[in-house]
């Protein structure tokens, strides 16, 4: 079976999602798809490549931050991606379309299926959804009306979790709504950098205000123990702001911002935490929580649909109630001050990881495409 896979970002431009997309991608090359990927050109990378069997093939975009894209860009990518369509589909000849994200990715495969009839599916990151993030507001209220059409006329959508399930469901009223997570390469190492000495909380990702982390380094600020670090890894349009708030609170000793680093270099982050910390508005399936997990970090994670789906409260580590700085200041405390319980639920998040195996994962999308393909 051909299936073209549309995400207007594919490492190593992007974030989560593009990690997803390509991860989920390889693991359905070895089970026999084969893999067009259309998505978003950087700089010096190649128009056209093949790597672990994944053909790429990257538009000339606006695109210029490797990790993350403006309105304006993602625009950019639509109109680039609906010039060669044509030419794509007669070489190509896909049986199937796999948008990753409604907007901008699923306006292509509703073009396409509107054209050529090749059915699409759909799956939904949370961006593409209204409310989840801050900064898409004014885009979903004048668009809305247009991107009904699109999740509406999909032959499948995949949510990453119940809550994300229930909003599409809710908005925008489509036809077959399926919950799959995202998932995670389960290879255990022993770390050996973890000292008790020093409490590091680690978070990975985009700084967006999704994300809510000058949240989190207020609430930081008013920790009474004083043995403690932050690493912030990734980049974003809220960086200006976090830098700012950082050299206001005289915490530049403590709180560290990092850009976007290889996998290799990050495993050496994930050994060296004792947990990871997700403060985020909203959440779809975290990668690198799910990350974190499998490197045996004890999570603390703001009280949501996405992060209710990694973490079990009090087991594998904490979810606090967003907004409430006492209580993730107290959820904090009680793990720097008791490491037996933080070594207890390090253990546990390594066990829990395993749900979200990505051999699982890829055989329920396996049956996805097999079901809805021409």
């Amino acid at each position: 079976m051909k299936v073209l896979v549309i995400n207007y970002e594919f490492p190593p431009i992007g974030g989560g999602a593009g990690k997803v997309t390509e991860r989920l991608a390889e693991k359905l090359v070895k089970k026999g798809f084969k893999i067009t990927v259309l998505t978003s050109g950087y700089k010096n990378l190649s128009g056209m490549s093949i790597n672990r069997g994944i053909k790429i093939l990257r538009l000339k975009t606006l695109r210029s931050n490797i990790g993350y894209s403006s309105t304006l860009e993602k625009i950019s990518f639509i109109i680039s991606a609906l010039f060669i369509i044509n030419t794509l589909v007669n070489m190509e000849k896909p049986n199937l379309i796999h948008a990753h994200f409604a907007i901008p990715s699923g306006i292509v495969a509703y073009y396409i299926k509107r054209r050529y009839s090749i059915p699409y599916i759909i799956t939904s990151h949370g961006g593409d959804i209204p409310g989840f993030s801050p900064e898409a507001t004014v885009y979903f209220r004048l668009f809305n009306w247009f991107f009904k059409k699109v999740w509406r006329s999909a032959d499948a959508i995949i949510a990453l979790n119940d809550e994300l399930a229930n909003k599409v469901r809710r908005i925008y009223k489509p036809g077959k709504v399926e919950v799959i997570p995202n998932g995670i390469d389960i290879v255990y190492k022993k770390c050996e950098n973890r000292k008790d000495t020093y409490f590091r909380i680690l978070y990975v990702g985009r700084y967006s205000k999704q994300k809510n982390l000058g949240f989190l380094i207020s609430a930081l600020k008013d920790l009474k123990e004083s043995n403690w670090e932050l690493f912030l890894i990734g980049d974003g349009p809220e960086r200006g702001e976090l830098e700012k708030l950082i050299r206001l609170n005289h915490m530049n000793d403590r709180v560290h911002l990092l850009p976007w680093m290889s996998r290799d270099e990050l495993s050496k982050f994930y050994c060296m935490s004792d947990i990871f910390c997700i403060a985020s508005i909203n959440e779809g399936i975290p990668v690198a929580g799910l990350e974190a997990m499998a490197n045996g970090l004890a999570i603390v994670a703001s009280n949501n649909g996405g992060n209710r789906q990694i973490v079990e409260d009090g087991v594998n580590g904490f979810l606090f109630e967003l907004g409430d700085k006492q209580d993730l200041i107290n959820k904090l405390g009680i793990l720097m001050n008791d490491k037996l319980k933080l070594r207890k639920m390090q253990k546990e998040s390594m066990k829990r990881a395993m749900k979200f195996d990505w051999e699982k994962i890829a055989e329920q999308y396996s049956e996805i495409y097999e079901k809805y393909s021409s």
